[in-house]
């Protein structure tokens, strides 16, 4: 349960981050201090997290890779390592390499959050709500289809 509160604590953060990234970029182009302004807290997210995959490793041995959960497991462990090495690298040189990729983990996130949500047995009706949603992608995504073709079908006319 702790880490489900990091993992929620850490997505509110890094929401803030964004928030204020976008806003000092719009304002006046002063992301650069903002980015040493939370180095240290999320640093201590990335350690922390980092730390998280560490003792599962060493708890679970090789059902960390073969087990039931194996998809989760590696899942978890290339976002983390990737943002723990950004957040070193970030540390060290003042800047992040390869911007967008880690723009990109970072997004990636969120999924963990995904998978909080599915496992809370207390938020049931958001879990619902959330299962909800995604069981209506593919009808919207075919109702899409079917308007497009008989938006094409129509327009020649």
């Amino acid at each position: 349960r702790f880490c489900a509160f990091m993992i929620l604590l850490d997505i509110f953060f890094e929401f803030f981050y964004v928030d204020a990234a976008l806003k000092h970029e719009l304002a006046n182009h002063q992301a650069a201090k903002l980015d040493q302004d939370v180095s240290l807290p999320a640093m201590i997210f990335a350690s922390f997290f980092m730390l998280d995959i560490v003792l599962r490793v060493y708890a679970w041995r090789l059902a960390f890779f073969f087990g039931k959960h194996w998809k989760t497991n590696a899942f978890d462990s290339v976002v983390v390592v990737a943002i723990f090495i950004a957040e070193i690298v970030r540390l060290t040189r003042g800047r992040v390499f390869f911007p967008e990729w880690v723009a990109f983990v970072r997004t990636l996130r969120i999924l963990r959050v995904v998978r909080v949500i599915m496992k809370w047995h207390r938020l049931l009706s958001l879990r619902t709500m959330f299962s909800s949603m995604l069981n209506c992608v593919e009808p919207m995504l075919w109702a899409f289809v079917f308007i497009s073709l008989l938006l094409s079908l129509f327009s020649n006319l």
